[in-house]
């Protein structure tokens, strides 16, 4: 299903057409937060998990990016999220965001952990999109604003 949804992004960014959409606050908890939140540091294949979840968050970043009120349907679905998953959230944001900003700076160098974890056909197209990159950073800059309250 994520093939799918990363494949019909990128068949809309190459025909010119938008490929954005207004997340709900559920999209954002099951497409975004709780990708994140599942992690788990120090668990079999961790690098390749983390590669995945990677690619699930740019995907669902370059879908919503558009989206003007991301940050406040973010801040509710973050409430909604509860407290144990919150703190696992912002225990792997930072790996998450660090393998995310690494992907779009040195592509090189990160897309061979990508492609061990079976996404690399998904997240290659991804790495060279600006619209993906601007929209990952505006959303892990609305991360980051509500992780620091």
């Amino acid at each position: 299903m994520r093939k799918l949804a990363v494949l019909l992004i990128t068949v809309l960014a190459l025909t010119g057409c938008p490929a954005w959409a207004e997340a709900t606050p559920g999209e954002i908890v099951s497409g975004y937060l709780s990708v994140v939140a599942a992690l788990e540091d120090g668990s079999a294949g961790y690098s390749l998990k983390l590669a995945k979840a990677v690619c699930e968050v740019i995907g669902f970043a370059k879908t919503h990016g558009e989206d003007a009120d991301l940050s406040g349907k973010l801040s509710t679905a973050w409430d909604a999220l509860g407290e144990e998953r919150q703190a696992r959230f912002t225990e792997n944001f930072s790996e998450v965001a660090l393998m995310a900003d690494e992907l779009f700076e040195h592509a090189e160098d990160v897309l061979p952990t990508f492609e061990d974890a079976g996404v690399g056909e998904d997240i290659a197209p991804l790495a060279k999109d600006e619209q993906a990159k601007q929209s990952w950073q505006a959303l892990a800059e609305a991360t980051r604003s509500i992780i620091d309250e």
